[in-house]
């Protein structure tokens, strides 16, 4: 009974809202479209509702747990190159060198436990060495400053899933997956001498459901809670006054303590599709989402982000071969902006006795500009244990 009513609250948290929007006074990237990494960009994660690796179910749908029948353990890592905007403006990810996401499945009878791991955010913003200039010299003083933005939210989910067979019919099965994912972010804007930073804490979640028809096809659907943390930037530094020698003057920097507001917020999203094997060696899926980017930011419009991959298995052999797309519809009421942001996938995979290994490379176009061009490295292994 305690189990029904924990999920029962879950259930309400995952489908409730909080009212209050509040703006954050500091730099907010997480509102951007533009900003906000692709989830999974990987092959076999490209269009993971239906079907998932060990390593992406903490941004896979929880309801694909009951897909694993033996505990298993899986590490993605991916690396995306620096993106050179302007000059040495750079924008790139942080800490590439950890996981992107990680995951331990533990099955038992009808039902199937997980945790796993997600950096659901990686931004960073790095604008080379700025020179200082004065009225005195307006040329530059020969003194430099760097300021730096970063932003990491991290996310620890806890997941489950049950599975009802012979519902409707024979051989064919429903699962329901819940997702719980406890959020820590972490910001840290520097200018000078001068340092703010957040450090705090939320929750996000998951509420699953896919439909096995038969063995040639599967349905799914999935609606996740965006990540909402509402906290105070505290600063370092500030309120001391800072001299700067040139060679002609002396320049004094008073640095007023302020307390600022800062929210940082992830969009809610709703997704479906189908997974399929249309003929002996083949699978494709097909993921329509719907990301409520209006909701955080009033100038962007909502979304439509559409991925499909195909799955080819090499006869004679444990290789799999995939290929796989990606699609975002980007438009803003601002400055009348409109982007179409397109991901093509090919990858590689080997499977063992008891594991796996692939290897994936994304390239993607952005019609709005193309210093935005990016493409994406991923590494994944599973392992499973018997």
């Amino acid at each position: 009974m305690k189990v029904y009513i924990l999920i029962f609250i879950l259930i309400i948290y995952v489908f409730s809202g909080d009212p209050e929007r509040v703006g954050s006074t500091s730099i907010n990237f997480s509102k951007n479209p533009q900003t906000t990494g692709i989830n999974a960009i990987n092959s076999i994660g490209f269009s993971n509702l239906i079907v998932s690796s060990v390593a992406e179910i903490s941004h896979a749908n929880p309801a694909s747990l009951c897909n694993f029948s033996q505990p298993s353990l899986g590490l993605l890592f991916n690396y995306a190159p620096p993106q050179n905007i302007f000059y040495s403006y750079k924008l790139k990810r942080t800490k590439q060198y950890l996981p992107y996401s990680a995951g331990f499945v533990y099955p038992i009878s009808n039902i199937c436990l997980a945790v796993g791991y997600h950096k659901k955010y990686s931004h960073s913003i790095d604008l080379g060495e700025i020179p200082l200039t004065t009225i005195e010299e307006p040329e530059g003083t020969g003194i430099t400053f760097s300021p730096k933005f970063i932003a990491e939210l991290h996310s620890l989910s806890f997941s489950g899933c049950y599975n009802y067979s012979n519902l409707f019919m024979n051989d064919d099965n429903i699962s329901v997956g819940l997702q719980m994912d406890v959020d820590y972010l972490y910001v840290k804007e520097q200018v000078s001498s001068v340092a703010a930073k957040v450090s705090d804490m939320g929750l996000s979640g998951k509420l699953g459901l896919n439909y096995k028809f038969s063995d040639f096809i599967s349905f799914g659907i999935l609606y996740s809670k965006g990540s909402y943390i509402k906290s105070e930037m505290e600063y370092e530094g500030s309120g001391l006054e800072e001299q700067i020698s040139t060679d002609s003057s002396t320049i004094y920097l008073n640095m007023e303590s302020i307390n600022q507001k800062y929210v940082f917020e992830l969009p809610d999203k709703f997704s479906y599709g189908f997974f399929t094997v249309p003929f002996k060696r083949f699978y494709f899926s097909l993921t329509i989402s719907h990301i409520f980017w209006n909701r955080i930011n009033s100038y962007f419009d909502n979304s439509i982000d559409i991925s499909s991959n195909v799955i080819y298995k090499v006869p004679y052999s444990r290789i799999d071969l995939t290929c796989g797309i990606f699609d975002r519809k980007e438009n803003s009421d601002l400055f009348d902006f409109n982007n179409d942001l397109f991901f093509l996938n090919f990858g590689i995979r080997q499977n063992f006795n008891n594991s796996a290994i692939s290897v994936d490379i994304s390239d993607g176009y952005n019609s709005s500009w193309d210093r935005l061009d990016q493409y994406f490295l991923s590494l994944n292994a599973d392992f499973i244990f018997n």
